[in-house]
């Protein structure tokens, strides 16, 4: 419900804590709860920001003639206007080249064919000779995540490359942008994510 419907991650989560945690000697007033989710909701997507070091390829994908960028999530309805925030602090506000795939305003997830199929419809019946995707396949998930792990990425990455080869016909190359230890201190992983974004942008570079 939460990642396929436009109910959003506020509404849902305040549903539940009503419906599993309000003691009926002390009920819990809806209104306070969802106050409360609001606050906790906004301070989650205030530090699920862009990091900057994407803005060279952002740019350069926009100047390029040959591209179109589709930022493809499986997340909840809040997650649209926020991802769209990100891209106009990065100058790319509006930018008819980037399109934002959200299961949540598109109905199905990202394993799916319905969802491709539907961000295809979105891009127009346009002929791409390359597909490029960058993805880390659910490998930087915290240890603890059971939608983490190498050999679940990898059977992910296998997936989702054939459904993307079968709704849009065409070579696919794909990025695995996967951090060599997800679960090490801050710093490490600071730089081993920036490593990994100096080398997406080169992938993307070569097959532009």
């Amino acid at each position: 419900q939460g990642s396929t419907t436009g109910t959003g991650y506020v509404n849902i989560l305040s549903s539940q804590i009503k419906d599993k945690f309000s003691d009926p000697e002390k009920p819990l007033s809806y209104p306070e709860i969802k106050e409360a989710v609001s606050k906790f909701t906004r301070l989650y997507f205030n530090h699920s920001r862009v990091d900057p070091k994407w803005q060279s390829t952002f740019d350069y994908l926009s100047d390029s003639n040959n591209a179109r960028v589709a930022i493809a999530t499986d997340h909840y309805a809040e997650a649209t206007d926020h991802i769209k925030k990100e891209l106009e602090k990065m100058g790319h506000a509006a930018n008819q080249k980037i399109s934002i795939a959200n299961s949540a305003d598109l109905g199905y997830h990202k394993s799916t064919p319905d969802f491709w199929y539907a961000l295809q419809k979105t891009l127009g019946l346009i002929s791409f000779n390359n597909i490029l995707l960058v993805d880390d396949f659910g490998h930087n998930e915290q240890e603890q995540d059971l939608y983490g792990g190498k050999d679940k990425a990898l059977a992910r990455r296998d997936k989702t490359t054939a459904i993307l080869k079968e709704v849009f016909q065409t070579n696919l190359y794909s990025f695995p942008f996967f951090l060599e230890n997800p679960d090490s201190d801050a710093e490490s992983v600071k730089q081993d994510f920036h490593r990994l974004i100096e080398q997406a942008h080169a992938f993307i570079e070569k097959h532009i």
